[in-house]
């Protein structure tokens, strides 16, 4: 398996613990858009006027790039790790990537999030997002997301003091989102615990789906079940929506009733719920829908339909 990051390889902060996540025996090779530049080479890849700019770590410090050079760097990548003949590769970074040249079995963090994003956004919640820069907030409202109800802050992916001022502007939200898989366990945890609202970390949501790729759970579906699938949907409660993002990330019952205050049975009747709302019989099933979802668009165009325009504040 192909792990991609934006930045530079070996990604030690981040890979390993998606590996524990994974828990499944895999051999990890890591590759990197910004491997083998220079310093100077990676300040010259700063954003220019009007691009889109990534956060992500180089020469062991953060780095701020242009997005559109490292797509091209990234396409580079891809056309290499087809011809080596990889089973899967997963890109390391949230995010639209357009002009992205897609190869292969390709598992991106951003059809992951945006489809656990909008599952919950359809019932007219409104869902908190931390960004890792505050120049992409304006970024990220531009034709990302149709009809979702958001607020949207920045916080850097270290730790840092805006993080609890990122909390303190989220606290109203339905659920929030850490939109980086730069975030870590421990800024989840201390954003839950500040806000006292359900937190979404971005890392685990892309480790469940790993699981579910390599257990043969993503074959894609026709686009009668995918139209089938977003029907069953709209029938789910807040609740039942929120505890179907937590079960992505693959969490037990436990934790998905310590994240949202609720006991474990409560859970466990939420989690049967949502599993004969959409007709599933088993979790695989259930949660390759939800993924899937994003293929066909279904989620966003139900949630603009429903919710109209996005409302965005910093």
């Amino acid at each position: 398996m192909a792990f991609v990051t934006v930045g530079e390889s070996p990604r030690d902060d981040l890979v390993p613990e998606l590996l524990g996540h994974i828990d499944r025996p895999i051999q990890p090779v890591e590759f990197g858009a910004l491997d083998g530049l220079s310093p100077a080479a990676v300040a010259a890849m700063a954003p220019r006027p009007g691009e889109f700019t990534l956060s992500t770590r180089a020469h062991r410090r953060t780095v701020i790039v242009s997005k559109a050079q490292i797509i091209e760097k990234l396409n580079g990548l891809l056309a290499r790790i087809e011809r080596e003949g990889f089973d899967l590769a997963v890109l390391l970074s949230t995010g639209p990537f357009p002009n992205l040249v897609r190869r292969g079995g390709l598992i991106e963090a951003e059809s992951v999030i945006r489809t656990s994003i909008e599952s919950v956004a359809m019932t007219g919640q409104t869902i908190g997002i931390v960004l890792p820069l505050a120049r992409q907030i304006a970024e990220y409202a531009q034709g990302r997301w149709n009809g979702v109800r958001m607020r949207l802050t920045h916080a850097p992916c270290e730790p840092s003091p805006r993080l609890a001022v990122a909390a303190r502007e989220l606290k109203d939200c339905d659920l929030i989102v850490l939109d980086s898989i730069a975030y870590t366990e421990e800024m989840r945890t201390e954003m839950a615990a500040m806000t006292g609202r359900p937190v979404v970390l971005a890392r685990r949501v892309v480790a469940g789906a790993v699981r579910l790729m390599l257990s043969g759970a993503l074959e894609s579906p026709s686009k009668a079940e995918r139209r089938q699938a977003a029907d069953r949907m709209a029938f789910l409660t807040p609740r039942e929506r929120e505890i179907m993002m937590l079960l992505v990330e693959g969490l037990p019952n436990k934790a998905i009733g310590r994240r949202l205050g609720i006991s474990p049975r409560t859970v466990e009747i939420h989690r049967a719920h949502v599993m004969e709302k959409m007709g599933a019989d088993s979790f695989a099933t259930l949660v390759r829908r939800a993924i899937e979802l994003e293929q066909a668009g279904y989620s966003a165009s139900r949630a603009a339909d429903r919710r109209g325009k996005t409302e965005v504040a910093p």
